[in-house]
């Protein structure tokens, strides 16, 4: 059972009547707030640590979707970075699209006799 807040206020000389924490003799209030306030910033940096880790070792099925829509997107990557090698991936993809919608454009337009 929890005893009573072993501090005392300077002002009244009272003891506090606050209900003292499981294994210490004093309250929240009257605490070193210094410590606390260390293992819990060790505590989120290892929670942080721990979780990077384990979806490294463990990756999600999302995770595991995205990297093999990256392989398969591959070729069609490197097609649009070989007609345009300096641009980014995106700008090369968007050339690429360009260059087909125009394929089809001339495509529709030639007739067969």
């Amino acid at each position: 059972m929890r005893g009573q807040c072993g501090a005392f206020a300077k002002t009244k000389g009272q003891q506090c009547k606050n209900r003292a924490l499981p294994g210490s003799d004093y309250c929240i209030l009257h605490l070193e707030k210094a410590p606390l306030i260390i293992v819990a910033f060790i505590g989120a940096l290892l929670s942080l640590a721990v979780s990077v880790t384990w979806n490294k070792i463990v990756p999600s099925d999302e995770q595991r979707e995205l990297r093999e829509l990256k392989t398969e997107i591959q070729p069609v990557l490197d097609l649009a970075k070989k007609n345009a090698p300096n641009a980014s991936d995106k700008d090369a993809l968007a050339a690429l699209v360009r260059e087909v919608n125009d394929l089809r454009r001339v495509q529709k337009a030639v007739t067969s006799l």
